[in-house]
């Protein structure tokens, strides 16, 4: 996060922090956020400079310089990959959870639905020019849908065949499956994302079983084998104002222990479930 002003105004700094090729400007004490390019960062520093006493009149001035709001798009749908939730059930029991799996009903999405899916993804690709198929599972908990997930791997494998694509395989997961299906998925999925909240007495408090039981045990063993799996493997942690000291500590054991591509952390979101379980969002992270 770079400061776009060093000096305290009344107004409070303002921040931009880079987001690929653009930069999200921040100010907090002030109410205001924006996605911008360089240039608008260039510029706002220049004003910033000139106009320490009133910061929300030079980041509007250069808001207004803009091109105004996006429009709506237009054209053939090209979509950059196919998005498919399984199952809206979930096996854990998250203390911060504001998606309700926890509660949802078993039973999981019609095959036939998931197969249309995919072959309609598949030709959109193709007369898009693309490449590669890309199928990303989100949930609830996707892999509790095991039969499920066999079929659309396996769908997906084959329908980018016949069309000369490339499959390209991604899951969101909590790690509670078992041990030959978490081998499965490291060997078929291109991308891992694990959600994993670091230590035992982190995983255990927020994330446990949907029976209040622990969870650590399980989903370490599920990181260890995507550790040494083909998969990309990324661990995403959720950060608290009651954790976020340890945060620097955490992500090095994760890294040491598990070894995976990518650590990302996001701030815990205020939710009724997370406000009773007494957890606030952590604010700016430390550095390590």
């Amino acid at each position: 996060m770079t400061p776009v002003s060093t000096s305290a105004p009344p107004q409070g700094a303002v921040f931009a922090v880079p987001v690929l090729d653009l930069y999200l400007v921040h100010a907090p004490l002030s109410g205001i956020t924006a996605l911008v390019n360089q240039a608008a960062v260039r510029r706002l520093r220049a004003a910033v400079s000139e106009l320490e006493a009133d910061l929300p009149s030079a980041l509007a001035g250069i808001l207004d310089a803009g091109d105004g709001p996006p429009q709506p798009r237009t054209g053939p749908i090209a979509p950059l990959f196919l998005g498919l939730l399984p199952t809206r059930a979930c096996n854990m029991g998250c203390v911060y959870c504001g998606f309700g799996s926890s509660r949802a009903p078993g039973g999981a999405m019609d095959p036939r639905i998931a197969v249309n899916a995919i072959d309609w993804a598949a030709d959109t690709a193709v007369r898009t020019g693309a490449a590669t198929l890309d199928v990303h599972l989100f949930g609830g908990e996707p892999l509790l849908a095991t039969d499920l997930v066999d079929v659309i791997v396996h769908r997906t494998r084959a329908a980018a065949a016949a069309r000369g694509l490339r499959p390209v395989l991604e899951t969101a997961t909590n790690g509670l499956c078992d041990e030959p299906f978490a081998r499965f998925a490291g060997d078929h999925f291109d991308t891992i994302i694990l959600s994993f909240d670091g230590r035992p007495e982190v995983q255990d408090r927020c994330r446990p079983l949907r029976d209040g039981g622990p969870s650590f045990d399980r989903v370490a063993r599920s990181a260890r084998i995507w550790s040494q799996s083909p998969a990309h493997f990324c661990i995403r942690m959720c950060v608290s104002a009651q954790n976020v000291g340890a945060f620097p500590d955490a992500a090095r054991w994760m890294a040491a222990e598990f070894a995976p591509s990518v650590i990302a952390c996001e701030s815990i979101q205020p939710t009724p479930e997370s406000r009773r379980a007494g957890l606030a969002p952590a604010g700016a992270l430390p550095v390590a």
